[in-house]
């Protein structure tokens, strides 16, 4: 876990560059918060920002994203190095932007790093088993999606839960699968169960390949995934 997470925040930092313009399109961010690694997908356009975007893009169509999240669209307020986050529906975040140093458009707001990615191509397809984590030893989740070009996937999924006490230890988890078809749309992965309803999240490849159904890793809705296999 901690080599995946050291290969990735190298790979941001590389990307990195100083500029002074506003941020446009789609960007990851990844952030330490309490000895964990956290990531989000931010969707930017004309100082107008949404979180983990699930609509839309060029022009994005920020009122559907709303809708679709509520709290999760807003707008950027930037005096200098002093950027300020508004919230549609909520509190107001300032926070010091540094532009970042070497090529890519990186920013740094807030102790995260933004750096640029790209969405997915049209007519893209995925394929191969990805795998990725969330959590740590106390609270932890993981999920394996693997993807065939016929736009099949199946998804494993896990939680657990530990507390471990002076005098008693207690552990929990859960386990889930599931079937179904996907579509990639730009940076939106859906996903249509074989038994249940549709869902949508942000996604896109990252670290790409020469293949581009099979990207080094893929970004799902908060978690990144690394290629584990064929």
């Amino acid at each position: 876990m901690h080599g995946c997470v050291a290969a990735l925040l190298l790979w941001l930092s590389a990307s990195s560059s100083a500029w002074a313009s506003g941020p446009d399109g789609l960007y990851l961010m990844t952030r330490f918060m309490g000895g964990m690694l956290e990531m989000k997908a931010w969707y930017f356009e004309a100082d107008t920002f949404a979180l983990e975007p699930r609509a839309a893009s060029k022009p994005f169509d920020f009122a559907e994203a709303e809708r679709v999240a509520p709290g999760s669209t807003g707008r950027l307020e930037r005096k200098g190095d002093r950027w300020t986050f508004h919230w549609k529906n909520g509190p107001s975040r300032p926070g010091r932007h540094e532009p970042g140093s070497g090529p890519g458009g990186c920013f740094y707001w807030d102790a995260g790093l933004f750096c640029p990615v790209q969405a997915f191509r049209p007519g893209q397809v995925l394929d191969g088993a990805y795998t990725g984590s969330l959590g740590s030893s106390r609270v932890g989740s993981s999920r394996t999606y693997v993807f065939t070009p016929d736009g099949r996937y199946r998804l494993s999924s896990s939680a657990s839960v530990g507390s471990t006490g002076p005098t008693v230890s207690m552990y929990g988890g859960a386990t889930n699968q599931q079937e179904g078809r996907y579509r990639l749309q730009g940076h939106l992965i859906v996903l249509s169960p074989d038994q249940g309803p549709e869902v949508t999240f942000s996604a896109f490849p990252f670290e790409p390949t020469a293949d581009a159904s099979k990207p080094g890793r893929v970004y799902v809705g908060g978690f990144m995934l690394k290629r584990t296999g064929p």
